[in-house]
């Protein structure tokens, strides 16, 4: 079957919904399709919607396919494959990522065949319970002159996190630049700081209803801080949706914090890479 992947246009976001079974989607394809996301692609043929793709640019590029279960075993996963290795751009990438979720070992073997191999795995989780009862907390919006000090916590808090799993021996710490403070700047309403008179000991980014990342210096560990952090979080973002949702990389020891919080673990997928 001759297929396609091209651009969406609006209607395309509301079609897809419509055409389209997403029972075994990751939950990141289906949240860019309710954001209308650039990076989705449709998978056509013959003017009908097969599947999605979504494609990042960058120096790690990604790439996810979902083709719809009735149009799968067709050869049309092997042929989306292709041609969205060829949008990327090669000459900025110098390594593909991609996903799938461990329950469904079909997505697996078809990665691994194709050259890519595993990274580390996560959980996604999700808590749907009442909001906490909390007392007033120092914690505030996040502010330009935040950067510097919240960014070295963050960057320096993923790097341990990361090494302790054992699946990122190669981690560094990220480095600070301008162009990630102008990011952090331009989506300051999603960024919160938890201090300590003037220092900041905690900081954490939302995306919607995700709770993207929380980091707490390490000399402020086992001091409940984190759990504090997450309660408040948590109560933020059940003020304007029923649930809550994060991904927690297998191995990290903040995952008995979530489940002593009552997240529900809903599925695990693994990572992988392929080299360009």
């Amino acid at each position: 079957m001759k297929i396609q992947i091209l651009k969406m246009i609006a209607i395309d976001y509301t079609n897809a919904k419509e055409q389209l079974d997403f029972y075994d989607a990751d939950v990141e394809l289906t949240s860019a399709l309710d954001k209308k996301s650039q990076d989705l692609f449709k998978i056509i043929s013959k003017n009908q919607i097969l599947g999605l793709a979504q494609i990042e640019q960058g120096k790690h590029a990604y790439l996810y396919l979902y083709i719809d279960p009735k149009h799968r075993n067709k050869g049309i996963g092997q042929n989306a494959l292709k041609i969205g290795e060829d949008m990327i751009n090669k000459d900025e990438a110098n390594l593909i990522l991609t996903m799938y979720k461990l329950d469904t070992e079909i997505s697996k073997t078809f990665a691994q065949k194709n050259g890519y191999l595993r990274k580390f795995s996560s959980t996604y989780m999700t808590y749907d319970g009442p909001k906490f009862d909390l007392e007033k907390l120092p914690i505030r919006q996040y502010a330009q002159g935040d950067y510097e000090s919240a960014h070295k916590l963050y960057a320096e808090a993923f790097h341990q996190m990361r090494l302790s799993t054992g699946d990122f021996p190669d981690s560094q710490v990220e480095e600070a630049s301008d162009k990630m403070k102008v990011h952090w700047q331009e989506t300051c309403k999603d960024r919160l700081v938890y201090i300590d008179g003037e220092e900041i000991i905690a900081y954490a980014h939302l995306e919607g209803k995700e709770l993207s990342s929380v980091s707490v210096k390490n000399s402020y560990h086992n001091r409940g801080i984190g759990s504090q952090f997450v309660k408040y979080i948590c109560n933020q973002i059940l003020d304007q949706h029923t649930s809550v949702d994060l991904f927690c990389v297998v191995g990290n020891k903040a995952r008995h914090l979530y489940d002593k919080l009552g997240f529900n673990p809903i599925y695990t997928a693994e990572f992988a890479s392929k080299k360009v």
